[in-house]
């Protein structure tokens, strides 16, 4: 299973994008150990952009897999968070 997360924005606005589609992520991710990681992210998403100031703008990406083991024993998980102030951004 993969799930993914992308936003370019305000920071109260992504982390409402971020919220809605976390939530989506909770509901359709079956394995308890990938839609911990995913909540995990948003959680980390969240708090990273409360305290960005409310004029910036930033660009959030996150996804992360899993896939079984080749031989049948154990999982892999991936996961990549980014989360980079955009500099110059005009309206």
């Amino acid at each position: 299973m993969s799930w993914s997360f992308y936003a370019t924005g305000k920071p109260k606005a992504v982390i409402a994008k971020a919220a809605t589609e976390f939530g989506r992520i909770a509901e359709y991710v079956a394995d308890p150990a990938e839609r911990l990681i995913a909540a995990l992210a948003y959680t980390a998403i969240r708090t990273a952009l409360e305290e960005m100031p409310e004029a910036s703008a930033v660009g959030v990406k996150s996804s992360g897999s899993r896939s079984a083991a080749t031989d049948g024993n154990g999982a892999f998980n991936t996961f990549n968070l980014s989360v980079e102030p955009i500099y110059g951004f005009v309206e």
